[in-house]
């Protein structure tokens, strides 16, 4: 078959099963810039820090003499799994500004039944930071998630006395496929404080996307 034209192509040939998932998210977000039908195929979008806890991810944290083990920071909740297409974690970091570089931060996937009564464990590390420099550098992560798991920002900050990790900045994307439902999340999600609250309003979102 000829095709003369990118409209010609059907959608499952450009969305996430076709031309898409040879490409980086900036890209992603680029190439359906290129025309109207292009934009109808991949509907991509952003939710902003929506819906805590990813809000109670952001602010600055530090933590010191911990260990070299990592350790669950905040668990990512989330929404509509089914169409997202990856989690974005930007922030900036540092370590105590001195001596030997240990720190760092990892998105993690976790099992919430533990031993210890209910905390999460480190599970398969899904991706890292480089090692915190000594002075504030941006760090950026970016992850696909098995809708049937759930993930943690884990932090890392090394042990053998006077080790230290810093984080500023925080910010917490889903690149998501639904433009619709993104606007109605970030909208929604600006207005509310309460963690019950984020949550209930998740889950009544998430049926209703269901039964469409």
């Amino acid at each position: 078959v000829q095709i003369s034209n990118i409209t010609e192509l059907p959608c499952e040939v450009i969305n996430d099963g076709g031309v898409l998932k040879f490409l980086n998210t900036p890209d992603a977000f680029h190439f359906q810039t290129t025309c109207k039908y292009i934009k109808n195929c991949i509907d991509l979008s952003h939710i902003d820090n929506a819906l805590t806890p990813y809000r109670s991810i952001l602010g600055n944290r530090h933590w010191h003499d911990v260990n070299d083990n990592v350790h669950v920071w905040r668990e990512i909740n989330i929404i509509f799994s089914h169409k997202i297409r990856s989690v974005l974690f930007k922030c900036r970091f540092k370590d105590q500004g001195w001596g030997n570089r240990k720190g760092r931060l990892h998105v993690s996937e976790i099992d919430a039944a533990s031993a210890d009564g209910g905390d999460f464990k480190v599970g398969r590390i899904v991706c890292s930071t480089p090692i915190a420099e000594h002075r504030w550098t941006e760090a950026r992560l970016e992850f696909r998630p098995d809708p049937e798991k759930r993930y943690a920002m884990c932090y890392q900050v090394g042990g053998g006395g006077g080790h230290g990790l810093y984080v500023e900045k925080t910010r917490v994307q889903a690149v998501f496929y639904g433009s619709v439902e993104a606007n109605i999340v970030n909208k929604l999600g600006k207005h509310i404080g309460n963690e019950f609250f984020a949550n209930m309003l998740k889950t009544v979102l998430e049926k209703m996307a269901a039964s469409c």
